[in-house]
């Protein structure tokens, strides 16, 4: 029982070391492709937001494995699956808002919500919808 469920959460575990192995790989590349001191300013804008979002998949995720092994220690084992199945549900909420987040942000907005040097703007925007992508 123990080995089908972790081999269930598994694959979500995996998608969230992808995603971060992914944001540093576009950090990098951006970085390295626009070296100066506005592409640097503008990635450390992003770093409150990419903290927020790990933040949020580590605690659906730790919540997630309470809940289950607090069932499998009571031998509930049929009250696993809505658990499971809420923390996809929660997941893919959270990810909806961080989505719309980005592109509101991206597009919509001047930038005094992340910034007071709004110089630093036009930089961070492109930075913005590339981590969107």
């Amino acid at each position: 029982m123990i080995e089908k469920l972790m081999f269930r959460l598994l694959p979500v575990q995996i998608l969230l070391a992808a995603v971060s192995a992914v944001n540093g790989i576009v950090t990098s590349l951006f970085a390295s492709n626009s070296i100066g001191e506005e592409a640097m300013s503008a990635i450390g804008l992003y770093g409150p937001v990419n903290m927020m979002m790990g933040a949020v998949s580590t605690i659906l995720i730790g919540g997630s494995m309470i809940l289950c092994g607090q069932r499998m220690g009571k031998n509930e084992t049929g009250k696993i699956q809505p658990i499971f199945s809420l923390s996809i549900l929660l997941s893919l909420i959270a990810a909806v808002i961080f989505l719309l987040f980005h592109v509101v942000t991206g597009f919509f907005t001047d930038g005094s919500l992340l910034t007071s040097d709004l110089s630093l703007w036009p930089v961070f925007r492109v930075y913005l919808l590339g981590e969107t992508i």
